[in-house]
């Protein structure tokens, strides 16, 4: 059984449809954030089965159909980031660049897919954090513990 995770309104319509996802995923995301930031609103509103729907069925409407006074290279670039087609999505050194900003080393890396979206090292170090917690009925076996308990010294 696929599970899917993530906040439906800014989820990536193939990461909604438990397809594989890529950093085309988090540009998604983003554009959702950005989309919002420009029109106060949500790309797509309903509950989470009609929201994760829509975003396979159609595109957001432009940015500037809600708030016309945006800047339009801004509600472009969120209506990009919101392309339905991963591959239609601007990559992070296309953002960087639209921005009007030169090269960064950010993006000197590869924009590799992988299962865990460029945060390899955010994840080793929470697993890691995780491994080092007691099993969960441990914790409440020492914390039940007679012997731990404090006495309480006669007044």
């Amino acid at each position: 059984m696929k599970m899917t995770l993530g906040t439906p309104a800014y989820m990536a319509p193939e990461q909604a449809a438990g397809e594989p996802v890529g950093s085309a995923a988090d540009w998604y995301a983003v554009g959702g954030v950005l989309y919002r930031a420009l029109t106060g609103e949500l790309p797509f509103t309903g509950g989470a089965a009609d929201v994760m729907l829509a975003k396979q069925l159609d595109a957001a409407v432009h940015p500037r159909t809600l708030a016309p006074d945006v800047p339009e290279d801004l509600a472009n670039l969120a209506a990009d980031l919101l392309c339905t087609d991963p591959s239609g999505r601007p990559s992070g050194r296309e953002v960087w660049a639209r921005l009007g900003q030169q090269g960064h080393e950010t993006f000197a890396r590869s924009e590799a897919d992988s299962v865990f979206v460029g945060r390899r090292r955010e994840w080793e170090a929470l697993s890691h954090a995780l491994a080092q917690i007691p099993p969960y009925d441990a914790i409440f076996r020492e914390r039940d513990n007679p012997a731990r308990m404090p006495v309480a010294s006669p007044a």
